[in-house]
């Protein structure tokens, strides 16, 4: 049954027919490859999908349709259809591709065209029309809602709708337009907190600044303010250490002189001619 999709398909309830172009379209009973996705086929005046025109051949000149019934299921990457089975020629008959369809009032104004319409996939029952302003304008304005019930004749080549129903409409899918506002808007608001933070960042600086500042200003009268004292300790400092080496030296050169007084001695002691005590045998 149509609607089969994965559970991590998005929306699953409802789908819009831009989203099934050109997808790959299967034959349930053979696996092949039936061709790609052309269109659906509208019943407009009843609002209800009644047939799938695929695509095939060279540059997709083939064309092949079939029922909605035909239809077995819509997958994230295909269509499953069943090829074999007959397709209801009655309902197909008065079927059409939507998309393309002018927009008129019943005020005799041109609104647009339908560019898109979103339908239920597992009844084909349409949800809601899509319809554009011409030319630039679509792409720039967006895409407005518009209700099946909403139409109130339609043929061949444009519906018709009531004035109302066109002001009314809400917009469903932003433009060009919307996303230039919302991106200016997102530019503002960036440049002001920006600018915001930039301030920060100055003030911020100019106090670290004013903080350095100080502190080698507080440095600099802390200096001057001791630096008799601080010459004066430290003159008292070398005049202390000068003094101990000069006391180890004396202490060390008292020493060497006391040894070798001992040694010159000790050497006239025993500096005697052996032949003055012994005499020969």
């Amino acid at each position: 049954m149509p609607g089969d999709a994965p559970d991590n398909a998005p929306n699953n309830a409802t789908l819009r027919h831009s989203e099934l172009l050109d997808r790959m379209v299967l034959d349930y009973d053979t696996t092949e490859t039936v061709g790609t996705v052309d269109g659906l086929l509208v019943d407009v005046k009843q609002g209800r999908v009644e047939g799938l025109m695929c695509k095939a051949g060279l540059m997709g000149r083939q064309k092949e349709v079939f029922a909605w019934s035909q239809l077995e299921s819509i997958g994230a990457d295909s269509l499953i259809v069943r090829a074999q089975s007959g397709a209801g020629s009655e309902k197909l008959a008065v079927a059409q591709l939507a998309t393309g369809l002018e927009v008129w009032t019943d005020t005799g104004n041109k609104a647009g065209h339908i560019a898109d319409f979103q339908l239920s996939r597992t009844t084909g029952e349409i949800v809601q029309y899509l319809f554009a302003a011409e030319g630039i304008k679509e792409i720039a304005d967006g895409l407005y809602g518009l209700n099946p019930a909403d139409i109130l004749s339609a043929g061949r080549k444009r519906v018709m709708v009531s004035a109302s129903a066109v002001e009314q409409a809400k917009l469903q899918t932003e433009g060009l337009n919307q996303k230039a506002a919302q991106a200016a808007e997102f530019i503002r608001s960036d440049y002001t907190q920006t600018r915001q933070d930039w301030q920060s960042l100055v003030q911020g600086a100019r106090s670290l600044s004013q903080k350095v500042q100080q502190r080698a200003q507080d440095l600099k009268d802390y200096t001057q303010e001791h630096l008799p004292e601080i010459t004066d300790q430290l003159q008292d400092k070398t005049h202390q250490a000068s003094e101990t080496v000069q006391k180890r030296v004396d202490e060390i050169k008292g020493r060497f002189q006391q040894q070798r007084s001992s040694n010159d001695s000790l050497e006239e002691t025993i500096d005697i001619d052996s032949f003055e005590v012994w005499e020969d045998d």
